[in-house]
């Protein structure tokens, strides 16, 4: 199902944005709760009559950004280091 916004006013695009925001934000909740009752039961599979789920565990490896400029020095640092354009959307409700 695709969605075309290119009719909707900036009205109508600010609240779409704003109530799609709070749906998403109630769903990651309850996937949070969901997924945190499966790791505490510890078990690795749960399977349902559509979908099976799994749990496992891994290991991941970070960089400390601060670490290395202190250790490399800010020049290294700035010559290994790439820039992007990152557009922001930031959501508010109106009281």
């Amino acid at each position: 199902m695709t969605l075309t916004f290119d009719n909707a006013s900036l009205d109508m695009l600010a609240d779409e944005i704003g109530a799609l925001d709070l749906e998403i934000k109630a769903l990651e909740s309850r996937m949070a709760a969901a997924k945190a009752e499966l790791k505490a039961r510890k078990v690795e599979k749960a399977e349902g009559s559509r979908f099976a789920v799994t749990v496992a565990e891994s290991l991941r490896s970070s960089l400390d950004a601060k670490g290395i400029r202190g250790a490399m020095g800010e020049a290294w640092c700035n010559l290994h280091s790439k820039i992007a354009v990152v557009t922001t959307v930031r959501i508010k409700a109106i009281a």
